[in-house]
């Protein structure tokens, strides 16, 4: 109680719909009270907060590891699991980070824009900072420095000529020939 007077100044309120949803909720809260006010290095707490563990041996998860193996749950469980699986948002979500919707599994893959959609995306863009807007010409050379094309972007280059844009970038910094061509 102590530590919420020195850190809390302000009434705290949360509020959910069931127990669980509390829990969840309440967690979340204490994991981001505990990073802010930095309790874990510079106070008394031990985990990150929630149901956090502490540095586990190699040893310890191993056993933790061989007694979960093969665990079967319940309709029920799975369904729980899941509904509080769906409270964790940004840094909190296990998919953070993971791109399980890129490729095959997202759900346009294979479709394509019309060109009616195109021109109404491009439209609404038009002088809004970003890709034309905020970005700089290239030039294309031969490697006898003659002029051969100007570009809007790096991304034009890509596409068209079907160039490595971290490469591109790259030789745009150093100078060096990329592809038989000179890029300023």
């Amino acid at each position: 109680m102590g530590a919420i007077k020195v850190f809390l100044k302000e009434v705290l309120t949360v509020s959910a719909p069931t127990k669980e949803i509390l829990k969840k909720k309440l967690d979340y809260v204490e994991m981001r009270l505990i990073k802010r006010f930095n309790t874990k290095i510079d106070g008394y707490n031990s985990t990150d907060g929630g149901d956090g563990l502490v540095n586990l041996s190699e040893e310890s998860l191993a056993k933790i590891s061989k007694a979960l193996k093969g665990r079967k749950f319940s309709d029920e469980t799975l369904k729980r699991m899941s509904d509080a699986a769906k409270l964790r948002v940004g840094e909190l979500n296990s998919n953070f980070g993971n791109h399980k919707l890129s490729g095959k599994n997202h759900p346009l893959y294979g479709k394509h824009h019309s060109e009616e959609t195109k021109r109404k995306i491009s439209e609404a863009n038009l002088g809004k900072p970003g890709y034309q807007n905020n970005c700089r010409k290239v030039f294309q050379y031969s490697k006898d420095g003659i002029l051969i094309k100007e570009w809007n972007t790096i991304i034009d280059i890509k596409r068209e000529l079907k160039l490595n844009g971290h490469t591109l970038r790259k030789r745009l910094q150093d100078g060096l020939p990329y592809r038989g061509y000179l890029w300023k």
